[in-house]
């Protein structure tokens, strides 16, 4: 199921590059944040992940990005007390901006898998995070941005399948 979602996905894309590839504009962003964690498993986080791709028309950007989410809990049942581990989250990056100006706010839709490492690595899952936020640009392709998500992530055999949700707060720079 989750090949054929990525086939989809890969497909629409390349349609979407035939579409428009004269007015293909490359866009790159790096995003550092900080997530609070909700639910059985509500571990807080220290995000910081960059995203690279095209904005297909003025209002429309794809691209891929890949990350690295520091997570922390005091005592839990399967971690040691104080100890840390990281997810590497690698994901298709899809945004919609509403409007193209000085300020644009737009939505966001990542979806991918997440690495593990650290005393959890080898329990691998899936990554999704929705969000919205505005980007105010300062000058030409360069614009400041202020984004919030909704994180999952799922590890699988942890020491059953696990999920880790969170709400995040990104500070982004687009070149």
């Amino acid at each position: 199921m989750k090949r054929k979602i990525l086939f989809f996905v890969l497909l629409m894309v390349a349609m979407s590059f035939n579409s428009y590839s004269q007015n293909l504009k490359y866009q790159g962003e790096v995003n550092v944040g900080y997530a609070l964690g909700y639910g059985d498993w509500s571990y807080n986080r220290f995000n910081v992940e960059t995203v690279h791709g095209f904005r297909l028309t003025d209002n429309f950007f794809v691209g891929a990005g890949v990350g690295w989410h520091s997570y922390n809990r005091n005592a839990d049942e399967f971690i040691g007390e104080d100890e840390q581990f990281s997810l590497i989250p690698i994901f298709f990056d899809v945004k919609g901006y509403l409007t193209y100006g000085k300020i644009s706010p737009y939505a966001t839709f990542d979806i991918g898998y997440s690495i593990t490492t650290g005393m959890v690595s080898g329990h691998n899952g899936f990554y999704f995070a929705p969000g919205v936020g505005a980007s105010y640009n300062i000058s030409g392709k360069n614009a400041i941005s202020l984004g919030v998500s909704l994180q999952s992530q799922t590890l699988a055999g942890y020491p059953s399948r696990l999920t880790m949700n969170s709400f995040a707060i990104k500070i982004g720079f687009r070149f």
